[in-house]
C-alpha cells in the first residue's frame, strides 16, 4: 500500500488520477524505476533486489511478482493467502526505498538517517544535468509537471 501511495501522489501532482496499475506503470520510464537495484547491508547473503525489473505496460499488475501477490491477497485473502511470501514483503519495502530515491535522489535522505543503514543503492540511473534540480542555499524548488 505504501508503494501505491507513492505512485498515486506522483501521478496526481502531474494531473493524472492514478487509480490503477494501468496508470502507475506510466512512472516506469520517466523515473527509470527498473534501473534501481537495492542491497541489504545487514543481510549480505541475500541477492540484490530490483523490485521494478520486468514491469510491463502489457501486464502492469501481474508483471511485478511481489505486487501481483499483494493484489491477489488483497482481493481474496481466504483462498490466495499462500501466495504471500517473505521475499515479496522484502521486495515491496525495497520498492518503497526506490520510490524515495527516484523522487528525492540520494540527497533527499540525509546521510545519517537510519534508513541508510538498512538499504544500499547498488545501482541507480545516471541522470543528465537537465534532468535534476540544482539546489543552492537560496533555491526555491518548483516542480515541473511531466506530460503523461
Amino acid at each position: 500500500t505504501e508503494v501505491e501511495t507513492h505512485w498515486k501522489g506522483i501521478l496526481r501532482e502531474n494531473g493524472v488520477p492514478g487509480q490503477s496499475t494501468i496508470d502507475y506503470v506510466k512512472l516506469l520510464g520517466p523515473m527509470r524505476l527498473d534501473q534501481y537495484a537495492i542491497s541489504l547491508p545487514f543481510y549480505p547473503w541475500l541477492p540484490i533486489f530490483r523490485p521494478f525489473r520486468g514491469w510491463s505496460i502489457q501486464r502492469p499488475s501481474q508483471s511485478l511478482q511481489w505486487y501481483d501477490a499483494y493484489n491477489a491477497i488483497k482481493h481474496d485473502r481466504e483462498s490466495l493467502f499462500s501466495r504471500g511470501k517473505l521475499v515479496h514483503a522484502v521486495q515491496a519495502v525495497c520498492a518503497c526505498y526506490v520510490m524515495i530515491m527516484a523522487q528525492f535522489g540520494r540527497h533527499g535522505v540525509r546521510p545519517r538517517q537510519e534508513i541508510n543503514h538498512f538499504f544500499n543503492l547498488a545501482e541507480s540511473p545516471r541522470w543528465g544535468i537537465v534532468d535534476v534540480y540544482a539546489i543552492t542555499p537560496n533555491t526555491v524548488l518548483r516542480p515541473v509537471p511531466y506530460p503523461f
